[in-house]
């Protein structure tokens, strides 16, 4: 009985485990992003936490003209990374790339900095570039658990995508 009651639960909790996703979808702001079932959406904002990661998930969005990304002008990209890089303390570059996706210019800019409480913190963030405004998402991660999230961070910053309903 007690046999039966543990293979229950593991059961339940292997379940759990591979649980879907929550997938976001924004009519107005056209973004989608799919996040695991341990994210927490923040009340009043496009904002998640995850307590068992320390990591927190925001997507904001600026009303700015994007023709030079939708040209793949290089300045247009590097003034973005610098702007980052002016506004971050302690600022170390992990990856750029600039890319598409479907037909929407992306930039992926991932970074270390010091945040103000002192804490070194691993933030991956992704641009999506439409012609009147940028939708970005940033994520941030403690750097000391960075090295055991990278893989999970990369599948979470890679489904945020244009979304076009119909």
């Amino acid at each position: 009985m007690k046999l039966a009651a543990v293979a229950a639960l593991l059961t339940l909790a292997a379940g759990a485990a591979r649980a879907e996703p929550h997938a976001y979808q924004h009519d107005t702001d056209r973004f989608q992003l799919a996040l695991s079932v341990a994210w927490v959406k923040v009340e009043g904002a496009h904002a998640w936490t995850n307590a068992s990661t320390g990591q927190t998930a925001i997507v904001t969005r600026t009303n700015v003209r994007n023709d030079a990304a939708w040209r793949n002008r290089k300045s247009f990209f590097d003034a973005i990374e610098k702007g980052v890089r002016d506004g971050a303390k302690d600022f170390r570059s992990i990856r750029v790339r600039r890319g598409k996706a479907g037909r929407v210019p992306t930039l992926d800019l991932w970074f270390s900095y010091a945040a103000p409480d002192g804490q070194d913190v691993v933030v991956a963030m992704r641009f999506l570039f439409f012609h009147a405004y940028a939708v970005t998402l940033a994520i941030d991660t403690p750097k000391a658990k960075f090295k055991g999230q990278r893989r999970a961070l990369e599948k979470t910053a890679k489904s945020f995508r244009p979304y076009f309903p119909k």
